[in-house]
C-alpha cells in the first residue's frame, strides 16, 4: 500500500525545493488495506509540478492515512502556491494543454462505489490571511473493494 515510486522520489531529488511526509494512522493495517491503483498519483504529482513550482526552498507535501467510519480518508496537502496562482503561471506562459487525469480519477472514484452518497473527492485551496497557502485534496475510499 505504502509504496513510493521512483518518479516521486526523483522529483524530489531533481527539484531539491520540498520535503514530503507519509502519516499512517496506527490503526490501519498495513497488509490489508488497498488503494486502488494511480489513484493518488495525479493529486501527488499535481502537488509537485504545480504547487511547489516557483518555490525556491521549504515546500512541504503531507500525505495522510486514516480509517474512519469504515473508510479510507487519503489527504494530500501542499504550502505551494494554490491553484489560482498556479493557474495564472500557466495562462502567462501560454500552457493550453488541459490534464485529463484529474476527470479520470473522478471518474474511477464514481465507478469504485456506484450509489453510494459518500462525498469521494473534496479539494480545499488553503489561504493563510489573504493569501494562498497551499491546497489539500481529501479522498474518501471505501475501507474494503472489489476490482
Amino acid at each position: 500500500m505504502f509504496y513510493i515510486s521512483y518518479n516521486f522520489v526523483f522529483c524530489t531529488y531533481q527539484v531539491k525545493v520540498f520535503e514530503f511526509t507519509i502519516d499512517v494512522d496506527p490503526g490501519l493495517d498495513r497488509e490489508e488495506t488497498q488503494i486502488p491503483p494511480l489513484m493518488l498519483q495525479p493529486y501527488v504529482e499535481n502537488s509537485i509540478l504545480h504547487g511547489m513550482q516557483g518555490l525556491d526552498q521549504g515546500g512541504l507535501i503531507k500525505i495522510s492515512f486514516q480509517e474512519k467510519n469504515n473508510r479510507l480518508l487519503c489527504h494530500i496537502e501542499d504550502n505551494g502556491i494554490g491553484r489560482k496562482k498556479a493557474k495564472e503561471i500557466k495562462k502567462n506562459k501560454g500552457q493550453k494543454h488541459e490534464s485529463v487525469s484529474m476527470v479520470l480519477t473522478q471518474e474511477r472514484l464514481e465507478l469504485l462505489e456506484q450509489g453510494s452518497t459518500h462525498q469521494r473527492l473534496k479539494i480545499v485551496d488553503l489561504i493563510e490571511g489573504e493569501k494562498a497557502s497551499g491546497t489539500r485534496v481529501e479522498l474518501n475510499l471505501p475501507l474494503n473493494y472489489e476490482l
